[in-house]
């Protein structure tokens, strides 16, 4: 162990530990999406896996791969009806 790298001190230990219970919590909480996208009702693409409630980066995700957004239904609907999704 060396204690010049931050994260091998006390307090970077500490916030791995919160960063991982943090995680846990919400995996345990079933704070946890996925996104599927369809074209002309057959679904193209599906990802899962997104743990915490940062649906904002699985959107930017899926418009990295697939580009603008144009419907968004279910669940999601409300949690990103404030982002610009084009």
């Amino acid at each position: 162990m060396a204690l010049d790298d931050p994260k091998d001190r006390p307090e970077g230990r500490k916030e791995d530990a919160r960063n991982f219970l943090k995680y846990y919590n919400d995996w345990c909480n079933g704070q946890t999406f996925w996104y599927s996208l369809e074209k002309d009702g057959e679904v193209i693409e599906s990802c899962c896996g997104y743990i915490g409630d940062d649906i904002e980066y699985g959107v930017r995700e899926a418009r990295k791969d697939f580009g603008p957004i144009t419907e968004v239904v279910g669940e999601a609907a409300d949690m990103v009806s404030h982002m610009d999704l084009t």
